[in-house]
């Protein structure tokens, strides 16, 4: 077979549009993951930071149940013995069974709803603290901390208490809440278990 003469070979114009088409709906794709992406970042970077808040308010509160057995003082002192945790649902602890704890002077206040304040220490590195000049922007974080005494043998006293962190912040107008629980024992009881 010959070709014949005159007949050029290339793209149709078709064949270009139909080329066209697909580069673009890939262009457009990428474009699309990179807005998204960029989009979660506020809210991602709240979650690492309200992790930490959670983490960090456990931590006082058994900071101070260690700092306790340290001054060589009861275990439980300074905490409301008369909390006393549930499996209930239906159950409400009353509200002097809810904290504030200030990463600064490690006092536990009762819960009165503020926010947590965040100022800038150096570049990139904030603090975050009840009593700063600050400011809540940019997530209006709200940390509370539940302390309750779990009933295991009532005589020899209570062994165990749990710690309930519960985190509510809001990023672009939609809020979210995060809880946190652990479990803090008197380790240095002699019938602890």
């Amino acid at each position: 077979m010959t070709k014949k003469e005159g007949f050029k070979t290339g793209f149709t114009l078709i064949e270009s549009l139909l080329a066209i088409g697909v580069l673009i709906v890939g262009i457009l794709s990428a474009f699309i993951l990179v807005v998204r992406s960029l989009s979660n970042i506020p809210l991602i970077q709240s979650r690492l930071i309200v992790a930490n808040l959670a983490q960090e308010g456990i931590e006082l509160v058994r900071q101070k149940r260690d700092t306790n057995n340290l001054v060589g003082v009861d275990w439980n002192t300074g905490f409301d013995t008369s909390c006393i945790c549930s499996d209930d649902p239906n159950i409400i602890l009353y509200s002097g069974c809810y904290h504030e704890i200030d990463s600064g002077n490690r006092v536990l206040n009762q819960y009165s709803g503020e926010y947590l304040r965040s100022e800038e220490v150096s570049k990139n590195s904030w603090k975050y603290n009840y009593n700063l000049s600050g400011s809540e922007y940019p997530y209006f974080i709200q940390r509370k901390i539940e302390i309750c005494f779990v009933p295991r043998n009532i005589e020899s006293g209570f062994n165990e208490m749990r710690v309930k962190a519960f985190l509510y912040w809001r990023v672009k107008k939609n809020n979210y809440s995060l809880i946190v629980e652990d479990h803090l024992f008197n380790y240095f009881s002699s019938d602890n278990f």
